[in-house]
């Protein structure tokens, strides 16, 4: 029979910091979990499961990063809990936070062409955890000035930080 963690033994576990660098496509595991950029691509509109169309804002670009997250050994992954996520890094060396599907304007004026180009967002901040070796994919959103070209991605995970390489 397998006990669960009391309050007080939670308490004594402490998260051990690491980082590790890596690029798009490589998976790399640190600090429990298993995590791997799958592919980075400009949007202009995005979708919902539910059918829901959203627009980047004016003079900016959309950045959606596709991400893969493991838990490895006995952790447990709660975005909601363990998730700051980090922020997108630029040439000009500024940095952007993830924009929610929920902050980006509706789409007014729909049109054939819009649900074409558009890409379904499957959202990594939707509260649902991932149990010890089950894994997830989902999207992260940047949304960057459009003259800026992103070139590392920094996300923490847990204890970890990871930072992705965009560029070739």
């Amino acid at each position: 029979m397998r006990l669960l963690p009391t309050i007080q033994n939670v308490k004594d576990i402490k998260a051990e910091k690491t980082s590790a660098a890596t690029s798009i496509g490589e998976p790399v595991e640190v600090g429990g979990y298993r995590v791997a950029v799958l592919e980075v691509k400009e949007v202009r509109y995005v979708k919902s499961i539910f059918d829901t169309y959203r627009q980047v804002p004016k003079g900016s670009k959309g950045v959606l990063v596709a991400l893969m997250i493991e838990a490895a050994g006995q952790r447990v992954w709660c975005p909601e809990r363990f998730t700051t996520w980090g922020y997108l890094i630029t040439e000009s060396g500024k940095r952007y936070k993830f924009t929610s599907f929920g902050e980006l304007p509706l789409i007014e004026e729909f049109s054939d062409d819009i649900e074409k180009e558009a890409v379904l967002f499957l959202d990594l901040t939707m509260p649902a955890c991932v149990g010890p070796g089950e894994s997830t994919v989902g999207h992260l959103l940047f949304a960057v000035p459009e003259g800026e070209r992103p070139v590392k991605l920094v996300l923490y995970i847990g204890p970890a930080e990871i930072v992705v390489n965009l560029q070739d």
